[in-house]
């Protein structure tokens, strides 16, 4: 399947795309790229198994507030963009079916490499390679199609956009809020 288009691909069809990578390496790298939206850099050597958050009062002493029944992991990965924070923190709503289902990639790939402290200790051009032979793709493609798919469906504001894409300024945020002004106007 041809994935280099103008289409973002619907909500829906993302765990089919990302599970037909042939390793469970590459089905986790897509995934987690997916999931975080985050930059290929601020995963590559960065993301230790030591930054996946599980514990329920772990996340809330993280985030400094109460999530009662959500069932949500934090993944902290690397900043690149800002001078004064090199990490940030990711939030993934394990409620949400096609999240939960893309997040046992990860869980898997966890299983499969044991003790190994960072999960993907390779370079940029070892992750472009891959994900271009696996699925025909780069990785800022994921990010684009997380991003559409969470200002879309999710419903986020410019501010909460540029909050979860790490951005410096918000200029990026309205071509997303353009796009979901335009996909309603093509309903109405």
């Amino acid at each position: 399947m041809r994935i280099l288009t103008n289409k973002i691909p619907s909500l829906n069809e993302i765990p089919d795309i990302i599970n037909r990578g042939t390793s469970t390496r590459t089905r986790a790298l897509a995934s987690l790229l997916y999931l975080t939206a985050c930059r290929i850099s601020e995963i590559l050597k960065v993301v230790k198994q030591t930054d996946i958050i599980r514990d329920k009062a772990d996340i809330e002493e993280e985030l400094d507030w109460r999530i009662g029944e959500k069932n949500i992991i934090l993944v902290k990965t690397g900043n690149k963009k800002h001078k004064r924070t090199r990490t940030k923190t990711q939030i993934i709503n394990l409620d949400r079916p096609i999240e939960r289902e893309l997040w046992g990639n990860v869980d898997d790939y966890i299983d499969e490499i044991g003790e190994r402290e960072i999960l993907f200790p390779h370079n940029r051009d070892w992750a472009h390679k891959l994900l271009r032979k696996e699925y025909n793709i780069f990785p800022h493609l994921l990010r684009h199609f997380r991003l559409s798919h969470i200002s879309g469906k999710y419903d986020l504001t410019e501010q909460q956009l540029v909050l979860f894409a790490g951005w410096t300024d918000g200029r990026p945020a309205k071509t997303y809020v353009h796009l979901r002004a335009r996909d309603l106007l093509r309903k109405l």
